[in-house]
């Protein structure tokens, strides 16, 4: 009985504890989580928002970073000029993915109003599950052979970007 109760309190202590820290990662402003991954970008067909279509087996033989974000997410959307910045630069192409988890989607005219300048396409849940996606906005760099090397939670700013950048063209 008594080792029972002792991992019901460790449970309870457990989900406190991540409570705390998911509480910590969508709130703070300036969370954010790096990490090394290997994970083969799967081939898929995206839909770009306003029309058209991007295969991402076309990227090959080029890094890029694969941006994951959520229009309803602050953090994602106080990146926009970080990353626009990025896209600007010309340095490492920018690939954004919206996540739309209802019927509703963005248009052209809501990408504007949010002063996008890098092409948006919508993701299929089916690409989320392979990429291990744990939190909005969620950056994977992506080397010249298909592989996530590197996956990035939370809000970047311009030096965190600028720092990422570097190594990958280094790597390349």
């Amino acid at each position: 009985m008594e080792k029972k109760d002792t991992l019901g309190s460790l449970k309870a202590i457990l989900l406190v504890l991540g409570s705390l820290v998911a509480g910590y990662m969508f709130i703070h402003p300036g969370y954010m989580e790096r990490e090394p991954i290997n994970i083969n970008v799967p081939p898929a067909v995206l839909d770009k928002v306003g029309g058209g279509k991007l295969n991402l087996a076309s990227l090959a033989g080029k890094p890029y970073l694969l941006e994951v974000w959520e229009l309803n997410c602050p953090h994602c959307r106080r990146e926009i000029p970080v990353l626009n910045e990025l896209q600007r630069s010309g340095q490492l192409q920018v690939v954004s993915l919206i996540y739309e988890p209802s019927e509703e989607q963005i248009g052209e005219k809501e990408l504007q109003e949010l002063c996008i300048e890098y092409p948006v396409y919508r993701i299929r849940d089916g690409l989320l599950n392979k990429l291990e996606l744990v939190a909005f906005p969620t950056a994977y760099l992506v080397n010249s052979s298909g592989v996530a090397t590197e996956r990035i939670v939370g809000a970047k700013d311009n030096g965190v970007l600028k720092r990422i950048t570097e190594r990958t063209i280094e790597k390349e």
